[in-house]
């Protein structure tokens, strides 16, 4: 069975190539560094860009990893946040966060702006 998608009213043929928006919560943001540890222990210096409690935006200082590798975080003397890595372009990497940050990780939620429920 083969179902016919409508358009709706205006929409035009590029508009059939824009992502959906996913995100589970806002992004803020942000002007940090972390240090990305690669599955492989890799260590590399990140620069984040935005994020929310499920997720970031980071520019590493080598070629990004790989699409679906497990990747660490650790901004300061925290602990080091787990991820995976859900996009990459050039030295540029979207993680989403195995957990959502929680209260317990300060350093983390200073950076985006509390609680996370904004």
């Amino acid at each position: 069975m083969v179902a016919e998608i409508k358009r709706l009213p205006g929409q035009t043929d590029e508009d059939s190539t824009v992502r959906p928006r996913t995100r589970k919560a806002p992004r803020r943001t942000i002007d940090a560094q972390a240090i990305l540890r690669t599955s492989a222990g890799e260590e590399l210096l990140a620069d984040l860009r935005d994020a929310s409690i499920h997720g970031c935006n980071v520019v590493v200082s080598g070629p990004a990893p790989r699409m679906g590798s497990f990747v660490s975080l650790r901004i300061g003397a925290a602990r080091p946040v787990q991820g995976v890595v859900r996009w990459t372009r050039e030295a540029t990497a979207g993680i989403e966060f195995l957990r959502p940050l929680g209260a317990d990780l300060e350093e983390w939620m200073d950076l985006i702006g509390g609680s996370g429920g904004w």
